[in-house]
């Protein structure tokens, strides 16, 4: 009778401890708070997307030489892909989508920006108090110093991430201009400020083109597209392993800014 009251205790102490565990919604304990799987990697992404400059990543995002594949429509594109630290060679063939956007990049002068052009500056932001005096209030003063390149136009890729190896506080600003001349002013978040440019930085202007006639073997693109399984017959064995891609988008780069801008601007 000892051993009959103990257990009767303990399966009276277990249901207790059942009962109150139970959600009072009647949901099974194993669905409260289960999260939806990909529901915080969902939100990371979408919040990316958002970010300015950033557009919708594609399955090809590079920039390289084109050669065209005789008796075909398709070229090949060798570019260089980077993965943090490491880069590989890669080497694709590329078809132009049925409207396709196409542009095409030009060197241009500071002087030659326009007010309310919208551009890309690689600088630093700088704001310093300036105190009042004679009873005067003091103010704010606002500049992006270093500025090692500019961009403007269509359909550009910025990489927003991207810092200057010598000085990480230099990145891709989105600013508006205020104040056209030699020395021109922006505005950047609603403030305005003074652009002070290093000696020889280059400025870009893209444009959109109409069609792509100037395409041809040697023409260095940067090209955005999507995967596609159509490929030029070919019996070579290197061929077979090319990745195929469909463009949605292809620019015309100006060579003078292979070695000082464009590094810094694709992603």
């Amino acid at each position: 009778m000892r051993h009959l009251g103990l257990v009767s205790c303990f399966i009276a102490l277990a249901t207790f401890t059942s009962v109150s565990a139970a959600p009072p919604d009647g949901r099974e304990p194993s669905q409260v708070d289960k999260k939806k799987p990909g529901r915080d990697g969902a939100k990371k992404k979408a919040k990316a997307a958002d970010e300015p400059g950033v557009q919708k990543r594609r399955d090809l995002e590079a920039w390289g030489v084109l050669k065209e594949v005789k008796g075909t429509q398709f070229f090949t594109l060798d570019y260089t892909k980077v993965n943090g630290r490491k880069t590989t060679r890669h080497s694709a063939f590329l078809k132009l989508a049925e409207g396709a956007d196409f542009y095409t990049d030009r060197s241009i002068k500071i002087t030659d920006l326009n007010e309310g052009d919208s551009i890309w500056l690689l600088g630093r932001l700088v704001e310093n108090e300036i105190p009042g005096q004679g009873g005067l209030a003091g103010g704010t003063d606002r500049q992006i110093q270093n500025v090692l390149a500019v961009a403007a136009g269509e359909g550009l890729s910025v990489n927003t991430k991207y810092r200057d190896p010598k000085d990480p506080n230099v990145k891709w600003l989105e600013a508006t201009v205020a104040k056209v001349g030699p020395s021109i002013d922006v505005k950047h978040e609603n403030q305005r400020y003074k652009v002070v440019l290093t000696r020889a930085a280059p400025v870009l202007r893209r444009e959109m083109l109409g069609d792509a006639k100037l395409l041809k073997s040697g023409t260095q693109v940067e090209v955005s597209g999507d995967k596609s399984e159509e490929k030029p017959e070919s019996k070579g064995a290197s061929d077979a392993k090319k990745e195929s891609f469909l463009l949605k988008k292809i620019a015309i780069l100006d060579r003078r800014l292979t070695g000082t801008l464009y590094p810094a601007l694709f992603p």
